[in-house]
């Protein structure tokens, strides 16, 4: 493992962070370094058919390979996908390329400023964070007893790792049937309101 990356899967990147829930657990971030979409109106305009040819298609673009690599297309042909060899440089219109997402993912953590420092490194910034919010606030004892945070401190956390959006996850099943004031909480954090 290189510094927090823990593997690579083509090209996406994974990263983790040792956290501490009692004894260390792992939050993770998968990463792409750019994200590519195919544009269905083009591939129509070219009259070429969707399939699992796009996925070498993406795989080219990512790795930079040049325009002249070709690449098997399928081409519609009366009702039926016909196989061709097109180069790389004439498929790149039906491509587009943005920044790359990223996703966290962190569950079973104490509230503590050494999770709060290495969480916040691991996420920041990223598209999604999948975070626990097993407990409200008013919980808050009995959370810190179980080593968990509750969903106002995963909110204030996600919010300082400037994380665009918080997807609560692992609600406690005594909170079970206070999810959607779990979700509240949390929402009412991330976005500052109340604070």
């Amino acid at each position: 493992m290189h510094d927090d990356v823990l593997a690579f899967c083509g090209p996406l990147r994974v990263r983790c962070a040792v956290l501490v829930h009692g004894t260390p657990c792992l939050g993770f971030a998968l990463e792409e370094p750019v994200h590519v979409n195919i544009w269905k109106t083009r591939l129509d305009e070219l009259g070429l058919e969707v399939g699992p040819w796009l996925r070498d298609l993406k795989r080219a673009v990512l790795e930079g390979v040049p325009g002249s690599t070709l690449i098997r297309a399928l081409r519609s042909s009366g009702g039926r996908p016909t196989p061709i060899m097109l180069p790389l440089g004439a498929l790149r219109r039906v491509v587009q390329t943005g920044p790359g997402q990223r996703f966290a993912y962190i569950v079973d953590v104490q509230n503590s400023e050494e999770n709060t420092a290495r969480i916040q490194r691991l996420a920041f910034g990223a598209d999604i964070l999948f975070i626990e919010c097993p407990f409200l606030e008013l919980d808050a004892a009995h959370a810190a007893q179980r080593n968990h945070l509750t969903a106002f401190q995963a909110g204030l956390l996600v919010r300082r790792a400037r994380v665009g959006r918080l997807v609560p996850c692992h609600i406690s099943p005594r909170s079970s049937d206070r999810a959607e004031a779990l979700c509240d909480e949390a929402e009412q954090a991330f976005h500052g309101w109340g604070t």
